[in-house]
């Protein structure tokens, strides 16, 4: 099985490590790069060609939402995995209107992430509905450190969660 090449697109420098962590543990997966705003990830997209991106929803320079509209675009075979610290449907919303293929909680990240880049983007969106309605991503046995600083993370950025730029205002493209 040739791995998932995928590209982290997080602002959060804790939050990229773990997600990189993570993403190591899996021998199906290679981590093709990172980036730590959204015009980065839509230039290491062209450069690299990963075929997952990771996508935090809200960064500097450009936010998640706009840069998956120009990764898909730009690259439409390549798969966008949205990760947010704001799980509400309206989020969810934009996500997928904006060309997400998956959207995913970042507090379950530990256990959603892998399952989502290991079944593709139909199957993942049943894996992850799944995941997060009945499994605890503490519980999980990937690494052990792994779910403390994931808690730290997401606590982190939920404190300092802003709304992106797009939210509220229809979309120019």
């Amino acid at each position: 099985m040739t791995p998932a090449h995928v590209l982290v697109v997080e602002d959060d420098p804790d939050f990229r490590w773990l997600l990189i962590t993570l993403l190591h543990t899996d021998p199906c997966v290679c981590v093709a790069g990172e980036a730590a705003d959204g015009e980065t990830a839509v230039t290491r997209v062209l450069q690299d060609g990963p075929s997952i991106v990771l996508m935090d929803l809200m960064m500097p320079r450009v936010d998640g939402l706009e840069a998956t509209r120009r990764i898909k675009q730009l690259a439409p075979a390549t798969k966008v995995v949205v990760l947010s610290a704001l799980p509400d449907e309206p989020y969810r919303r934009l996500a997928h209107d904006s060309g997400a293929d998956v959207f995913l909680n970042k507090r379950d990240t530990v256990t959603t992430l892998l399952p989502a880049i290991r079944g593709g983007s139909r199957k993942a969106l049943r894996t992850q509905r799944s995941l997060t309605m009945g499994g605890n991503w503490r519980d999980s046995r990937t690494m052990g450190q792994v779910p403390t600083v994931a808690s730290k993370c997401y606590e982190r950025s939920r404190e300092s969660a802003e709304p992106p730029q797009s939210v509220g205002r229809p979309s120019a493209t």
